[in-house]
């Protein structure tokens, strides 16, 4: 800016006081126009940083109040959990049915609308669904049963083990039960299913209903969904105690028949055992009787110093029976083995002995053969056995010996039984006829004699087929005839005295475990 000269030449300094003043003013202007955009710049940034502190206060207020829902959410879920676990606690520790669904009915109640509710039981093997408790309006309806097949939304919840989630049943139920029949009367609206399953296996359905539409929501669902889980344990235990209770009345009445028949086996027992004493004292004196009949050995031994009688019945009597008789320079012995052993061999055996006393003693015979013939005779002729009409079949195998003490010659006659005899360190065999004494119809040919000289210190073997026949050894076999042989021709070079206990320990050893099969005789004698 210039001054003009002249005007300042004109004036004088008093009156220029203003100059500065203008200057001042300038330079202020100047400063403001320069700063002015600044100005409105931070303005503007002021302006813009309040609306974003605005917006950010929104939202932490929107923040504050989600978490201030999700905290409410979570005291809510954690007192639901408690309520459901307490409720749970009661329902699974209850065995009784009926106050499991009182219960249940009461909880349900409680946290949602049920005007109908109702548990039904399915029966697997019998494809029936039970309506075992159902309420309406607080008032319980009677029971019904119906098939598994039948167009109902329980037995679709079952069969499908499916959750139901209906809103409006009006409009939805055809979704489910699309040949269903329409139904008429006041239905409700809103209705929820659970299967009620344990273990795989379904035992039922639950079901609440409302009849106000969308009176349900998924929280609702939650909870029935929990409930069920504990219905189900409730009834798995419930239905587990009512067979174990019925186990236990099953074993009851069985520990009261078991002590009945005990009471009843006690006393036939008693009675048992009172014949048997009987019997058994019988068998006894019967034995007494039949060893009363047999020569002893020390009658034997009289006469034959060197011999044994191997004797060993299976029972307390025995089919098996040794005789002997002396008449003049020679000695008779046989070894005969009767049908059967026991008591009806032990009858046969008297028989028998008697039979031969009479043939040799009374009648003088002392041939073998003739003795055997007339045996024979005598059996059939006592029992009868040439009647069309008899029974009895029974019969003897004989072993007979007829031995001179002076020459040492032994004749032999054997009707079904061989004779072993040991002779210059040989053991030989002779076999008898292959029939027996007596039997029905037996007809056969006369018996045949065998003579044979022996010499000192040679021996004879007569015995009936105990021995051979006895079960034993490590493959379970008979003992048989040639195995016999030749325990004989080992046993022959030891003492008679030592050759008795040598044949019952070879007989013991052979038998082992098994049970004796039928009565042993073994009569050795060295001339």
């Amino acid at each position: 800016m210039r001054i003009c000269p002249e005007l300042l030449s004109h004036t004088s300094p008093l009156e220029w006081w203003w100059l500065p003043l203008v200057f001042a003013l300038l330079a202020g202007g100047g400063v403001y126009l320069y700063y002015l955009p600044h100005l409105r710049s931070l303005r503007e940034m002021n302006v813009d940083l309040r609306h974003k502190m605005e917006d950010r206060a929104k939202v932490v207020v929107q923040q504050k109040e989600v978490i201030q829902h999700k905290i409410r959410s979570l005291e809510k879920a954690y007192s639901d959990f408690k309520v459901m676990s307490k409720i749970g606690q009661e329902l699974t520790t209850s065995l009784e049915l009926e106050k499991v669904f009182d219960k249940l009915y009461e909880q349900v109640n409680l946290l949602m609308d049920a005007a109908v509710f109702g548990v039904h039981l399915y029966d697997e093997p019998g494809q029936i669904i039970h309506y075992k408790y159902v309420l309406e309006n607080g008032e319980r309806q009677p029971s019904v049963e119906i098939p598994l097949g039948h167009p109902t939304l329980s037995a679709y919840c079952i069969r499908n083990r499916e959750e139901l989630f209906i809103a409006n049943l009006a409009k939805e139920y055809r979704r489910y039960l699309p040949s269903a029949q329409p139904v008429t009367g006041q239905l409700p609206s809103s209705v929820l299913y659970m299967p009620l399953i344990l273990q795989n296996d379904v035992l039922g359905a639950i079901t609440v209903q409302s009849f106000t539409q969308n009176a349900y929501s998924q929280e609702h669902v939650s909870v029935l969904r929990v409930l069920a889980s504990y219905t189900a344990i409730a009834i798995g235990n419930a239905n587990a105690f009512e067979r174990l209770e019925a186990a236990r009345a099953s074993i009851h009445q069985q520990h009261e028949e078991i002590i009945e028949k005990n009471t009843s086996l006690t006393l036939a027992y008693e009675i048992i055992e009172r014949h048997n004493e009987a019997i058994l004292d019988s068998l006894a004196y019967a034995r007494r009787i039949q060893e009363a009949i047999m020569p002893s050995h020390k009658e034997v031994s009289r006469v034959l110093p060197n011999s044994f009688i191997y004797y060993k019945p299976k029972d307390i009597v025995s089919g098996d029976f040794f005789w002997y008789m002396t008449k003049g320079n020679v000695a008779m012995l046989a070894a005969v083995d009767c049908t059967g052993h026991g008591v009806p061999g032990a009858f046969m055996s008297v028989l028998g002995s008697t039979l031969l006393n009479q043939i040799v003693h009374q009648e003088g015979h002392t041939s073998p053969e003739i003795v055997l013939t007339q045996l024979d005779k005598r059996v059939m002729t006592m029992l009868k056995q040439m009647d069309p009409d008899a029974d009895a079949t029974d019969g003897m195998d004989v072993s007979l010996v007829t031995l001179n003490l002076g020459t040492r010659e032994i004749q032999f006659a054997g009707a079904n039984r061989p004779l072993f005899y040991m002779h210059k360190g040989e053991m030989h065999e002779l076999k008898g006829n292959k029939y027996p004494v007596g039997g029905k119809y037996n007809v056969h040919d006369p018996y045949v004699g065998h003579t044979v000289p022996l010499q000192p210190g040679d021996s004879f073997y007569i015995f009936t087929d105990g021995f051979a026949d006895q079960f034993g050894g490590n493959r379970r076999r008979k003992f048989l005839n040639k195995r016999f042989m030749q325990l004989l021709a080992d046993i022959s070079r030891l003492p008679l005295d030592k050759q008795h206990p040598a044949l019952n320990e070879a007989f013991e050893t052979w038998r082992g475990d098994e049970k004796q099969l039928d009565d042993v005789l073994v009569v050795g004698v060295q001339v």
